[in-house]
């Protein structure tokens, strides 16, 4: 069994799946546009996971998602012009989730790579840092630790009774805070 390497096929990067829009959290975004209007690049957001508080009227968006297919920050040889300050998903590629005893899971949407046999990888006994790396394998704990610490504070909040959530589906020009905005605001 090999360990993964990146063959610069750019698919990852040319594809970003289901969504069409590569997740990201606030602070990556807010460096993504300083990063474009640097390099005079045009880039795209849109809110995504977007809820509302049925009692105060706030939406709020968990995150956001670049949009593009392929990355704007991709050049023609297939290469990341923002490689050293690409996002944490980009650094997790191809873990899409780190189970609890440690090994990883790929689901086969965005995060698979042709070029590496993924059942292989799970049916071996290396342990996912021996695989992919420290910073593949710490960029998706990281991920799966904010994921998780949202995830708490709003639980915390409805189960306080301070808010109380609905999916919002369709959205045209609402006001819409990120999910940290939303959680400063509810908390004071």
């Amino acid at each position: 069994m090999r360990n993964f390497e990146c063959k610069s096929c750019g698919k990852c990067c040319n594809d970003f799946g289901s969504m069409g829009t590569l997740p990201l959290f606030n602070e990556e975004k807010e460096r993504y546009e300083r990063l474009a209007k640097k390099l005079e690049i045009d880039i795209e957001f849109v809110h995504e996971n977007v809820m509302m508080d049925e009692e105060t009227g706030i939406v709020f968006s968990a995150n956001w998602g670049l949009k593009g297919d392929p990355c704007p920050f991709l050049n023609n040889d297939n290469k990341c012009i923002i490689y050293e300050e690409r996002a944490l998903i980009c650094k997790s590629f191809p873990i899409e989730k780190i189970n609890i005893d440690g090994s990883y899971l790929n689901l086969g949407n965005f995060m698979h790579c042709d070029n590496f046999n993924h059942q292989e990888a799970i049916d071996s006994k290396k342990k996912s840092i021996d695989i992919y790396g420290e910073e593949c394998v710490s960029s998706r704990e990281e991920i799966q630790r904010r994921q998780k610490n949202i995830s708490e504070k709003i639980n915390a909040l409805i189960t306080l009774g301070k808010i109380k959530l609905k999916k919002v589906e369709k959205f045209y020009s609402l006001d819409i805070l990120s999910i940290e905005t939303f959680i400063e605001n509810i908390v004071l």
